[in-house]
């Protein structure tokens, strides 16, 4: 449900800013909306998901969480 209502107000913010703004400012933001997701896809590499399966199978999570907290912030830097 939450996609969902994130793939709707997405779609609701582009349609809204692509009639106010020009098509040059319009192209520049979409490109760099583009950008900054294949940079995060590429930082991530799917560390996500392993630390959501490890965190799901074990009794003690902690190592997993930190790694994962050490992870986003260095790519964040």
């Amino acid at each position: 449900m939450q996609a969902l209502a994130l793939q709707v107000l997405g779609s609701i913010f582009f349609y809204i800013i692509s009639v106010y703004l020009s098509k040059d400012s319009f192209g520049a933001i979409s490109w760099m909306n583009a950008l900054s997701i294949f940079v995060t896809t590429i930082l991530g590499f799917g560390l996500e998901q392993v630390v959501i399966r490890r965190i799901a199978a074990s009794q003690r999570s902690d190592w997993a969480a930190a790694a994962f907290l050490f992870h986003s912030l260095t790519t964040f830097l």
